[in-house]
């Protein structure tokens, strides 16, 4: 109230000096006009003394002048007054200056209020998002390591496949080393003495095993001993002996002899060294010019087994594989799956699965099992991991293309070798004629 009432006292004083002004100016201005009225209107006269007119008009016009400087002066004075008490001390930092302070420190609280709304939905945003990133992040982890059972059939079948190569590669070897020194006539070879042993050997050996008495009209009722049917003639048949079966109850890397290592050996001495040469005796050796006669001997021996390395890279890979892992009892359930028995599975496989067995379920048996197809219908990484079991299983199978390829090479070199040095023995056969004739004439 009281800055009120300051208000409208300086408002009054403001009017009233205003109204003085104004009676000033009428006063002067009445004055003015009754002097034109009086004087103006009569003629002029010649004056001899006008001192007191000009001083009445030099004191009108200073009274003039100098109340229209107060009026000028009280009026700015006014306004400056106006403006410096009332506008700026009274009106804007009496009153609109804390007014505007008290509302920016209510918009200020009422802001920072709404800010902290804010940051509680930003902290909540943010909150839900983790929260469904680590959810998403673990449903993800449960769909992708989940494996299928489709993986662990390639993992189970496969624990294995290294050893039985190496048992594959080993029994190759073994085998390579026995016919070589077969015809050798090595001491430990049954061949030791010549040829004439070794057909007394073999003879025996057939007798007693491999002798059919049906065969050649039953011409061999007399001659055969008491054979078992199931070996009759796998001295001589590819297909049962090797072909057939997928896994053979062999392995040479011991000093056992089993049926199937018999079958083999006398397989591979009808098939490749038939005859083995008669034995050197040390005093036909010691005369130089029959030395290149064991040479030749020799370089014989190595044609044949390089046709040998064919048929012991076949034997090696159906030899029995690593008998560690149990992988039999989980290839069987892949045949279970073909609606193969037990039996049929153990007759096929054996106990211990060949190299050769297990490249035969993983590179055609499992796929026609149609469930192979229906469970590719599963999360997308286990279809990549199966995919990546596929190459890997291609890339083994590439292996042992490139190596058949290898020996398939070696083959035909050694023929191309044996076409070469026919001709070139007959070109020397030809070349020693004509020497001979140009001689006698």
């Amino acid at each position: 109230m009281r800055g009120a009432e300051g208000l409208v006292g300086n408002e009054f004083s403001f009017i009233r000096c205003f109204g003085y002004a104004k009676r000033c100016l009428r006063c002067v201005s009445l004055f003015f006009l009754l002097f034109l009225l009086f004087y103006g209107a009569k003629p002029s006269w010649a004056c001899t003394n006008c001192g007191c007119v000009a001083a009445a008009h030099a004191l009108t016009r200073a009274h003039v002048v100098m109340e229209h400087d107060t009026t000028r002066l009280h009026v700015t004075n006014e306004f400056i007054r106006h403006r410096e008490d009332f506008i700026i001390r009274h009106y804007f930092l009496g009153e609109i200056l804390p007014a505007m302070m008290r509302m920016t420190e209510q918009l200020t609280a009422v802001a920072m209020h709404q800010v902290l709304g804010i940051g509680m939905f930003l902290d909540a945003k943010q909150q839900l998002e983790a929260q469904r990133l680590f959810q998403v992040k673990v449903a993800e982890a449960h769909k992708d390591y989940h494996s299928s059972m489709q993986m662990c059939s390639f993992g189970t079948t496969v624990r294995s496949v290294a050893a039985s190569q190496r048992n594959a590669e080993y029994n190759a070897y073994a085998l390579s080393e026995h016919l070589v020194n077969r015809q050798l006539l090595n001491r430990t070879a049954s061949s030791n003495a010549g040829p004439s042993q070794d057909r007394s050997a073999r003879l025996a050996q057939f007798r007693q095993r491999y002798c059919d008495k049906k065969d050649d009209h039953e011409q061999f009722v007399d001659f055969c001993l008491a054979s078992p049917p199931a070996t009759i003639n796998r001295d001589i048949d590819y297909t049962r002996v090797v072909d057939r079966t997928l896994t053979l109850k062999a392995d040479f890397s011991d000093a056992g002899l089993t049926s199937d290592e018999q079958d083999i050996v006398a397989l591979a001495s009808n098939l490749y060294g038939h005859e083995v040469f008669e034995p050197i005796p040390p005093d036909f050796l010691s005369y130089e010019k029959n030395q290149p006669l064991y040479l030749d001997m020799r370089a014989v021996v190595a044609k044949r087994s390089v046709a040998l390395n064919s048929f012991d890279a076949i034997v090696g890979m159906r030899t029995e594989g690593a008998k560690t892992g149990q992988t039999s009892e989980f290839v069987r359930v892949i045949l279970r799956h073909l609606g193969v028995s037990d039996g049929e599975a153990e007759e096929m496989l054996g106990e211990y699965p060949s190299y050769q067995a297990i490249m035969e379920l993983l590179t055609k048996k499992i796929y026609q099992d149609p469930e192979f197809y229906t469970n590719l219908y599963d999360k997308p990484a286990n279809v990549d991991r199966i995919g990546a079991s596929l190459r890997a299983i291609g890339l083994m199978q590439d292996m042992d293309l490139f190596k058949s390829h290898l020996r398939n090479e070696m083959l035909l070199s050694q023929v191309l070798e044996l076409e070469i040095d026919e001709r070139q023995t007959k070109v020397q056969n030809n070349i020693g004629t004509l020497g001979t004739a140009g001689k006698r004439q």
